[in-house]
């Protein structure tokens, strides 16, 4: 799956995977964020992050309870149905905004700069899991084809930094390092500092 498309009350979400980078777009009331990331500004693992305002949830229990009591120990009818009322839409406010704030996430770092911020469960946690895992072996494979290239015409040096970054960013696994590594010396020779003078 190539593509996901999330929609969270006001906000819409769309991820698209190309041959060599990750489009994500937001649209937020009539307004658009287009932005490309590169594979090789995306890290390769995911976070999970969940995050609400207990304040809200706390705010609006205690509205809420402070409409049941005006309701009930109110001097008159009018007072209970103005200030009950008054109190519960101050109530309903509070956790409508609290449920809308609630996030629950995976979150992708950068190599550069911010984020990328994925919701588990829109529109469902099999389509999200799917989408990330296409996501994360369609940048290995770019990297791969991309980055390695074993030639004897090259220098050793720029091959080994190249192989050794795409190690670090977990582009290729230790063992695979390794075998690139011996390749690269059955191929190409390091350059020897020279001690000394040429006779």
């Amino acid at each position: 799956m190539k593509k996901l498309t999330q929609k969270s009350y006001y906000v819409k979400f769309d991820f698209t995977i190309s041959d060599n980078k990750l489009n994500c777009k937001e649209s937020r009331f009539g307004n658009e964020n287009d932005i490309d990331i590169p594979f090789e500004n995306i890290a390769s693992t995911k976070n999970s992050k969940k995050t609400s305002s207990p304040i809200l949830l706390l705010a609006g229990i205690v509205s809420l309870v402070v409409s049941l009591l005006a309701f009930v120990f109110a001097e008159s009818t009018r007072n209970s149905l103005l200030g009950g009322f008054l109190w519960l839409f101050i109530s309903i406010g509070f956790l409508a905004y609290f449920f809308m704030t609630k996030e629950n996430l995976w979150v992708i770092s950068r190599y550069d700069t911010g984020k990328i911020y994925i919701h588990k469960s829109s529109p469902n946690e099999k389509e999200v899991d799917e989408f990330i895992e296409t996501l994360f072996n369609a940048r290995k494979k770019y990297l791969k084809e991309r980055y390695i290239v074993i030639d004897k015409n090259l220098s050793y040096e720029e091959q080994y930094s190249k192989i050794e970054w795409l190690k670090n960013i977990e582009a290729i696994e230790m063992e695979e390092f390794f075998n690139l590594h011996e390749k690269l010396k059955s191929t190409s020779q390091p350059i020897k500092n020279k001690v000394g003078f040429d006779s």
